[in-house]
């Protein structure tokens, strides 16, 4: 019996060993990538985000910082960031809330991660308003809706069958 005891003990520091190793590598990669947006390094948020998240909201967040004033981005680092919290929900998806003290802002915050090619990465992909889009794709146009037209209300009385049997028959079959 006491030898079940001790592998069932060795099981379950190997489970807590291994959980505390994921643990690590989600807390490095949101501080990663959220440091590095803190300090408006969009570049060096790269390596922590997916594929994902670096193709669309990493160039997003290029285009904005690209647009600040320099004297607004130094007013604004640089910043701390501590990870307050994760929750891993499964074995590839997880959560990290983290707070981001700089000089102008004290927020709290939540990053998605997941993993992906066998390591811990976030994946916040942003929707782009379509007047910030800068793409042309068709899917994305904006098409102003057509105004409705005005039914008339007809008495059924006074339809002319004659002259409807074209919707069943053909055009070809109508009589005057």
């Amino acid at each position: 019996m006491r030898k079940y005891h001790a592998i069932l003990t060795a099981l379950m520091l190997l489970a807590a060993a291994c959980g505390n190793n994921e643990n690590t590598a989600i807390e490095s990669a949101a501080k990663g990538y959220a440091q590095a947006l803190a300090d408006y390094r969009v570049d060096d948020a790269v390596p922590y985000a997916s594929h994902r998240t670096s193709e669309v909201t990493l160039n997003f967040y290029r285009m904005v910082v690209g647009k600040l004033d320099p004297a607004d981005i130094a007013a604004n680092t640089p910043a701390d960031i501590t990870i307050l919290n994760i929750k891993q929900l499964t074995d590839t998806t997880a959560y990290a809330v983290y707070h981001k003290s700089s000089p102008l802002t004290n927020i709290n915050d939540t990053l998605r991660m997941i993993k992906e090619e066998g390591r811990w990465v976030v994946n916040q992909v942003i929707i782009i308003p379509s007047i910030l889009d800068t793409t042309n794709h068709p899917q994305r146009r904006r098409v102003a809706p057509r105004k409705a037209k005005k039914l008339k209300r007809i008495p059924i009385d006074s339809v002319n069958v004659a002259k409807t049997k074209w919707a069943v028959d053909g055009p070809s079959t109508v009589q005057e």
